[in-house]
């Protein structure tokens, strides 16, 4: 499934960040938003659905969306995915510390060939009834998630060996990441060198705003 949050940005200097206001899971038939902050408390269906580790949740920076949520909410997320991890296990023209975000936008263009519309949307009031453009930036977020978790997916099912998951995947476990075998999870993947190498030429037209933009 595709993941994301969304919250209202806090404008006000010194004052605490406002919580997860909308939640947004894709798959292939379908996308659900949920504004969790106009419902009486957060659903325990939903609660229980991203807490199993049996259904895969893909998203760009994951492991800090699925820490707000369990801030928030006391809700943890199993089974997560991080697309940057598995890009950058994946396809060796990334460069740059094997933790660091790809912005969604970037890997959008590379692996989808279009890209995504962020602008002044994506600090919008969250909060406040959806329009139309919140619900289609929410919904297009999510599923791009999980259109780019394919094409990365195909890329790892091709390689000899397969990577290990634990390269890229994590629970969320009462607040802490953890691996498959409930051992403290942290991003670390053996084979990658892309710290040292040059960028890719087919690359380089990208980075410098992916870096501006992501590093939204």
């Amino acid at each position: 499934m595709g993941f994301d949050i969304e919250w209202r940005p806090q404008f006000l200097p010194k004052q605490p960040e406002n919580p997860v206001a909308l939640v947004q899971l894709a798959s292939e038939d379908a996308i659900y938003l949920f504004q969790v902050t106009s419902m009486r408390g957060f659903p325990a269906g939903l609660a229980d659905f991203l807490e199993s580790s049996h259904t895969s949740k893909v998203g760009v920076a994951i492991q800090g969306d699925a820490m707000k949520l369990f801030k928030d909410y006391r809700v943890d997320v199993g089974g997560c995915i991080d697309l940057s991890l598995l890009a950058r296990t994946v396809d060796e023209r990334w460069t740059g510390k094997y933790n660091r975000p790809i912005g969604l936008a970037h890997l959008s263009e590379t692996y989808l060939e279009h890209g995504l519309q962020k602008g002044r949307i994506s600090r919008s009031d969250w909060q406040a009834p959806l329009d139309e453009a919140q619900q289609n930036y929410a919904a297009n977020d999510a599923h791009a998630g999980l259109k780019i978790w394919k094409a990365l997916m195909q890329r790892a099912d091709a390689m000899d060996p397969v990577p290990d998951p634990d390269y890229y995947s994590f629970s969320l476990r009462g607040g802490v990441l953890r691996d498959d075998q409930d051992r403290p999870w942290f991003p670390f993947n053996p084979n990658y060198s892309g710290v040292d190498r040059e960028e890719p030429k087919q690359l380089n037209a990208n980075v410098a705003s992916a870096t501006m933009e992501l590093d939204t």
